[in-house]
């Protein structure tokens, strides 16, 4: 990866363009801030991205811009967003249950809200507090797109000691997708939720958690809920190691909401702590697979999961 930025002018408008390589992704991202740009409490960002990424079951593509105008709230200690994106995106080599019907290359217009608050003692390495955040995404033709759909996520995570050297660490998401007037064939596979990872139900790879269709292949969800909890043993100032359950609900049809498919994963990790965050090997093993399923899998990755 290669990351660099600027103090533009010595005026503090910040100018940051970043660049990430991996074995199955490749993503790139510009970004322009200018700090007050409607008086002392509204900044403002430009961003334009693009992305490309092998998923089990596609190929992911994504490149746009967008706009975003961020305020501090104080009387809730919060923060919040409100953004416009034009995006264009792209599924290629689909392997989905959905792949007759899916659309491979659709243009979005949505206009964004966020509202986060992080009252943890730190956002490395957690011991202490909690955070919680929202966001809607709003397609819509009128804004220039071609598909309409709402998303929504939200979620938190609580961090708290049983003593000097145990720690217990909770999370907790939700997202759903919805096409209110129209029908939900046209969400673009890019949208639909795709869960599983070393951030997600640990038993699975990225994506890998997904429903399946009878076929056995993989369908994305238009909603789920995710659950984690970790016991967390700290061994010396930088090694810790960690026991974790995480759980996982998910449905491809709203009618079945909030779920209709249950997937548990347990496991076990080690954590070395550095200056970005812990270096994390840990092994999730599956509860109750499905037909294609693995027996469980093993992640390392750096930072916290939740």
């Amino acid at each position: 990866s290669d990351v660099c930025s600027s103090d533009l002018f010595g005026r503090a408008q910040q100018s940051r363009l970043e660049l990430v390589e991996s074995m199955k992704s490749t993503r790139g991202e510009y970004t322009y801030t200018v700090p007050e740009l409607f008086g002392e409490t509204i900044d403002g960002t430009a961003r334009v991205f693009g992305l490309k990424r092998e998923e089990l079951a596609f190929v992911r593509e994504e490149y746009g811009g967008n706009l975003t105008l961020k305020r501090r709230i104080p009387w809730i200690g919060a923060e919040g967003t409100v953004s416009y994106t034009l995006e264009k995106l792209r599924n290629r080599d689909n392997e989905l249950t959905t792949r007759a019907v899916d659309e491979t290359d659709v243009n979005v217009a949505s206009i964004g809200f966020g509202l986060s608050r992080d009252h943890r003692d730190s956002p490395l390495r957690p011991r202490h507090g909690y955070r919680w955040f929202g966001q809607v995404e709003v397609a819509n033709q009128d804004f220039g797109g071609q598909v309409n759909y709402e998303r929504f996520e939200l979620g938190g995570a609580y961090h708290f000691a049983l003593g000097a050297w145990q720690f217990i660490h909770l999370g907790l998401t939700h997202g759903v997708l919805t096409t209110f007037g129209t029908t939900d064939v046209t969400i673009p596979v890019n949208k639909r939720f795709f869960p599983g990872g070393d951030s997600s139900i640990r038993g699975y790879r990225d994506g890998g958690a997904a429903p399946r269709g009878l076929d056995e292949r993989f369908v994305g969800a238009k909603t789920y809920t995710l659950l984690n909890l970790e016991y967390e043993q700290v061994l010396t100032e930088s090694w810790s190691a960690v026991l974790f359950v995480d759980s996982l609900g998910t449905a491809v049809k709203l009618a079945d909401y909030p779920f209709n498919e249950r997937l548990y994963s347990v496991g076990i990790g080690l954590r070395y702590q550095t200056l970005v965050g812990p270096v994390r090997m840990e092994y999730g093993r599956n509860m109750n697979r499905r037909a294609g399923d693995p027996s469980g899998t093993l992640h390392l990755s750096v930072g916290f999961p939740f």
